[in-house]
């Protein structure tokens, strides 16, 4: 057991423990002897931010005759562990102090839990916070960017609007990237994944790299021959890297190196839930590094050491939380002066690689003409911007306020070859019920729900999902790419869809 038993003396130097057995050498480092070589080998290796409380603490063991302590403590190999402990006075026969007896017990895995217990709390926490107000902040969004998004084509060649268009929709798309990072951090944000090259796509990123963080940083990549795929979301693997990136530049302010190596490395059960194969991606400076104090912190949401205005404290929160969304582990190691290697392990994928090749995105020009969309959302003022939208890519719109009032629509009318649905409204029918039903009675009609964020129990296998708030050409790229896709033949029976119209 982790548990060391001493002796020490009523007089000053009672710290020098006279421990009764050689278990704290196996939980310190230490033989019992080092203990009584100096009077304050022991004090000496305090933490020094617990050095003044623990001290006083023990000004007060001879008048209260017991004390509990907690402390940070140097073991012989230079780690810091956490210990407690107890002291308390024995008395002689005639009441007199005769010595102290007191136990030790590492409780380092104790406090590792007590960590990793608060970490998931603030966690569950920001979850239900950013899933409380994503869906009614993204709705906004969504009528912002929409109604920009129709702006920018009516005035088109103003050369005074046109700019100021442009700096509001950066504005407004800056504020959903917050949202996205915070969802992800909660892992409320599903990931995009595809098989890809980690080599390639960080190669293809050092440019942008170099442009984003000065002439004064100096990077590096160190590629290992024959390194596995990965499968991850590239956005989100891109946006943790230029995160990494950029806090490395602003820890070398008089410039630096900084260092990006790609390796192979297996992991086991102390790590990650999944042992195996893992590819590991090292980002290293040689800026100003970390102290332990804030090394313990950096991975909480919304904690930061940079000046007010320079910082939301989320970009290593969204590192965390994508890595761990991911089935990978992240590690960091920093010290005061030393610089900072951040390491994330991502899994080795088994297939073959997609081309990291940027998607083309395609015209958005009217290709809608004849063809019918059924809007169903129940905020008037996205449903407006959806409706506009697709009005100038040539559909004829129907609308609808709820999955009740389409149910009923779609029953009766079978010009409806798209069904564009919120995933929470109000009613019966929420949108993954309104897809449902569709799949099941009209395989024939394309399914796209769209969503500032999605739970486990609002997925459904094979309809598309559109997160909130999406540009215009999103919307008619997701629409272009269902209608080239053939459909099921539709089957001659609508019961569902009748019953709950009824």
């Amino acid at each position: 057991m982790p548990i060391a038993l001493y002796t020490a003396s009523v007089r000053e130097d009672h710290r020098q423990l006279h421990f009764t057995n050689e278990g704290i050498e196996r939980i310190t480092g230490f033989s019992p002897n080092a203990f009584l070589e100096s009077p304050d080998f022991w004090s000496s290796r305090l933490h020094r931010d617990d050095r003044d409380r623990v001290l006083a603490q023990l000004h007060e063991l001879t008048d209260q005759g017991t004390v509990t302590l907690e402390y940070r403590w140097t073991c012989a190999d230079g780690s810091e562990r956490f210990f407690l402990d107890q002291t308390m006075l024995m008395r002689d026969d005639e009441g007199r102090p005769r010595e102290f007896f007191g136990m030790w017990f590492d409780i380092t895995e104790r406090k590792q839990m007590e960590q990793n217990l608060l970490h998931a709390s603030k966690l569950e926490a920001v979850g239900r916070l950013t899933g409380g107000i994503a869906h009614d902040f993204n709705n906004m969004l969504s009528v912002v960017i929409g109604n920009l998004d129709l702006l920018q084509r009516a005035i088109k060649g103003n050369a005074k609007a046109e700019p100021r268009v442009r700096m509001a929709m950066e504005g407004a798309q800056r504020c959903a990237d917050l949202t996205h990072r915070l969802l992800a951090f909660s892992r409320r944000q599903p990931l995009q994944v595809s098989i890809i090259d980690a080599g390639g796509l960080i190669s293809g990123l050092l440019e942008l790299m170099r442009r984003t963080l000065g002439e004064n940083i100096n990077i590096s990549l160190n590629l290992e021959e024959g390194i596995y795929p990965i499968e991850v979301d590239r956005a989100q693997l891109e946006a943790a890297l230029l995160n990494l990136a950029v806090n490395a530049r602003d820890a070398m302010p008089d410039g630096g190196d900084l260092s990006i190596s790609i390796s192979f490395q297996a992991l086991d059960e102390s790590k990650v839930e999944t042992p195996g194969e893992f590819i590991a991606i090292s980002v290293r400076d040689t800026g100003i590094g970390m102290s332990p104090e804030v090394l313990q912190r950096v991975f909480e949401p919304f904690f930061t050491t940079k000046e007010s205005g320079k910082g939301t404290g989320l970009g290593l929160s969204m590192v965390y939380g994508f890595v761990q969304q991911s089935h990978g582990h992240v590690e960091i190691d920093s010290a005061p002066n030393e610089g900072t290697t951040i390491r994330i392990y991502l899994p080795r994928a088994y297939g073959a690689t997609e081309s990291l090749n940027d998607k083309q995105t395609r015209d958005a020009a009217p290709f809608g003409a004849g063809q019918t969309v059924l809007v169903v959302e129940d905020n008037p003022a996205v449903r407006q911007v959806a409706i506009s939208t697709l009005n100038s890519l040539g559909f004829d719109v129907i609308e609808a306020e709820n999955g009740d009032e389409a149910a009923d629509i779609l029953k009766s009318n079978e010009r409806v070859r798209l069904v564009l649905s919120d995933v929470r409204m109000p009613g019966g029918l929420s949108g993954v019920d309104l897809a449902r039903i569709i799949k099941a009675e009209k395989p024939e009609v394309h399914v796209i729900l769209t969503t500032g964020y999605v739970d486990d129990e609002e997925t459904i296998e094979d309809v598309e999902i559109l997160y909130k708030p999406y540009r215009a050409t999103d919307l008619a790229e997701k629409i272009q790419a269902l209608l080239d896709k053939p459909q099921p033949v539709a089957r001659n029976v609508v019961p569902l869809l009748a019953a709950v119209a009824r």
